[in-house]
């Protein structure tokens, strides 16, 4: 049944330029568009670049707003003394007229989805993310509306109070919160006491994204021959520093060797693409005319994960990267930076048992512990293209809920 009455507001990790967090959203539009027949018109976007999600996913510019950072400003502590509640006053009415956009968008919506997957969790003490989603939650909860959360890894937590309290209190508030994974989610959410009213362990929201090489630009289908070169990735986990790169360098200059083709270098956000370049440089010299690093920052997620796709292995750090490489059938390896990334992509993998896929952060910069995985992994693909579906159940229960929210507008049955 189409959901004609209802408005809804999207939200979440998207309009940083990580393609991974793109193709979330990508799906959720093909889902509501295609399966609930929202029309455009009915969707606002709420992201860190209005003018990129936009264009990205040729979504109206009217209907797409900045997340503005005061929105992280709602969950400070409230100043004490005179003089401060005083600044607190000037604070509130500045701050609420950077919001009136937002606002407007809660005004007119039914519900609020967010998407991306690395927003609750302590990844870092200053905590942006968390207190970014914990901001936005808490503004459409006062305005009345509903919100649906999907897509999450929860944790790593249990380390910073304030983020604790963060997390629990945006689970808990929710209507139905859905996970891509059975293990991680379930522990943090225990370690902060968080109880969601709806838990759903399922996989990731862009599982399902189809390959798209076809529109890959024509210089670059020209040069790569399927399953004739290894693609390779980093995050900035695994490249932020000097050292990292180097021991980067280190492996591409060992793929090489040992697998006798070359390697493209696929970059999934701005910053991924800096660091492919400088780890360019550090190869050894008769290595660089054997390694490709294609401009994919004005790709899309489809098309970078077509590029993946016909690749003969791919080594990398980037959570979206193992998805992609892995739905795609290819034989991969996740490399781990920290706890943070390890956990979202071991979570993944659990559920086709590809964990032994994943190096934790210990293994992860153990140059042996690395070669020895690749002779174990490379060759072997990977088949879980079967056991994922469209929609997934995580879109299926989504559809349900805003349905319902449809109902309770409309008086209709849904």
């Amino acid at each position: 049944m189409p959901v004609n009455a209802v408005k809804l507001t999207i939200s979440g990790g998207f309009g940083f330029g990580d393609l991974g967090d793109e193709a979330m959203l990508s799906e959720y539009l093909r889902c509501a568009t295609e399966h609930l027949g929202l029309k455009r018109e009915q969707i606002f976007l709420v992201s860190a670049n209005p003018d990129y999600t936009s264009s990205y996913h040729r979504h109206p510019r009217e209907l797409c707003c900045r997340l503005p950072q005061e929105t992280m400003m709602l969950v400070n502590p409230p100043p004490k003394g005179k003089v401060k509640r005083a600044m607190s006053v000037i604070n509130h009415i500045s701050i609420k007229r950077k919001l009136s956009e937002l606002a407007g968008f809660a005004q007119r919506s039914d519900g609020l989805l967010i998407t991306g997957g690395g927003i609750i969790n302590t990844r870092d003490e200053k905590g942006f993310s968390i207190k970014r989603i914990a901001g936005i939650t808490r503004f459409f909860c006062a305005h009345g509306v509903p919100v649906f959360m999907s897509g999450q890894t929860i944790g790593p937590l249990g380390i910073n109070r304030m983020h604790d309290e963060l997390a629990a209190e945006i689970v808990n508030s929710v209507d139905c919160l859905t996970v891509r994974d059975s293990f991680y989610s379930r522990r943090y959410l225990q370690v902060v006491g968080g109880k969601p009213k709806e838990l759903v362990e399922t996989i990731d929201d862009a599982s399902a994204l189809e390959a798209d090489f076809a529109s890959v630009p024509a210089e670059w289908k020209s040069k790569l021959v399927p399953d004739s070169y290894i693609a390779f990735n980093v995050s900035e986990y695994t490249s932020d520093t000097a050292a990292k790169r180097e021991f980067a360098a280190r492996l591409v200059d060992h793929l090489l060797r040992c697998c006798g083709m070359p390697v493209v270098m696929v970059a999934h956000a701005p910053i991924d693409y800096a660091a492919l370049w400088e780890i360019f440089d550090l190869l050894q010299r008769d290595s660089k005319a054997n390694v490709h690093v294609p401009d994919t920052r004005e790709w899309r997620a489809e098309q970078v994960k077509g590029l993946i796709s016909r690749a003969s292995f791919a080594l990398g750090g980037r959570y979206h990267f193992v998805v992609f490489s892995a739905t795609a059938g290819v034989p991969f390896i996740g490399l781990a930076g920290n706890h943070y990334s390890y956990i979202k992509q071991d979570g993944f993998a659990r559920a086709f048992s590809l964990e032994h896929c994943i190096l934790n952060p210990v293994e992860t910069w153990d140059f042996a512990a690395v070669s020895a995985r690749i002779e174990q992994i490379r060759g072997k693909k990977t088949v879980i293209a079967g056991k994922i579906s469209y929609p997934l159940p995580s879109m299926l229960r989504f559809m349900d809920w805003l349905k319902q929210i449809e109902h309770a507008k409309t008086g209709q049955t849904p």
